[in-house]
Parts: structure tokens; C-alpha cells; sequence
């Protein structure tokens, strides 16, 4: 059974819980990136907006739109909405299958993703690594300032 470990990131009201087999690092510009170096990794970036016309479900809709090509799904999570798609990597080095994870709340959006190699594809390993980033995402909670 995986043990959880609690981050809180302050500066944006966030709390979640992550596996306490990953490794933690804190990477530019607000992303915070958890790994197991074989199996893969989940990255979030939380990031808020300034345009006081910004409005999430259009963002959301927007997105889903922009992505048709990658079979975009919506897929709720901790009562949460995310506009779910993966696709392979256009870097021609990089052979990894990304899956991007989309939200937000009020001016905040929530930009998810999980990477892995493509060798691992449909393997039972990376199916196990799945329920982790669910648990991840459903974990997700944003507080009031």
C-alpha cells in the first residue's frame, strides 16, 4: 500500500498529497515537480491570472477545443473539473507519453501533467504509477486567502 506524504504550497492556498517514494523538486516559475526516477514523473503549476475578465470555463472550454486532436475528456476529481488529453512527445530525443491534467478555481489554473516513457506504455508498473497521480489529483485542495 503507498504511503502519502502532505505539501502545502503556501503561496497559492494549496494542499495535496503525493507518494513518499517520489522525489521532490522544486523547479522554475512556480512548478513543483514529484518522480520516481524509473517510472515517471507529475509536475503542477499552479498560476494565477491578472486579467479580471478571466473567466475558468472558458479557459477550460477553450482548452478542451484546442486539443481535439489529442480526444480531450473531462474527468472530476475531488469535485474539481479537469480537462484531461495526453500525446506523445513532439521532441524527436524525448521518448516519453505525456498526459496533461487541466483546472483551476477562480482566477487560479491548475496545470497537471505526468510523463513517462513509452516503453512502459499499457505496463502494469505504469498502470500502479496511474492510481498514484489520481490520488494525487484527487487530493487537491485550495483553501481561501
Amino acid at each position: 500500500m503507498t504511503k502519502y506524504e502532505n505539501f502545502n504550497i503556501d503561496k497559492f492556498n494549496l494542499h495535496f498529497e503525493y507518494p513518499s517514494n517520489w522525489k521532490f523538486e522544486n523547479e522554475e516559475r512556480s512548478t513543483y515537480l514529484f518522480f520516481d526516477e524509473y517510472l515517471g514523473s507529475f509536475r503542477i503549476t499552479p498560476i494565477i491570472i491578472e486579467n479580471e475578465n478571466f473567466n475558468l470555463i472558458s479557459f477550460l472550454n477553450k482548452e478542451f477545443e484546442d486539443h481535439l486532436q489529442f480526444d480531450p475528456r473531462w474527468k472530476l476529481f475531488n469535485d474539481r473539473m479537469f480537462v484531461c488529453y495526453d500525446r506523445l512527445s513532439n521532441d524527436i530525443e524525448d521518448n516519453s507519453k505525456l498526459h496533461y491534467y487541466i483546472s483551476g478555481e477562480d482566477n487560479m489554473l491548475l496545470l497537471c501533467s505526468f510523463a513517462y516513457d513509452r516503453e512502459l506504455i499499457n505496463s502494469e508498473k505504469i498502470n500502479k504509477e496511474f492510481e498514484k497521480v489520481e490520488h494525487i489529483l484527487n487530493s487537491i485542495e485550495i483553501f481561501d486567502a
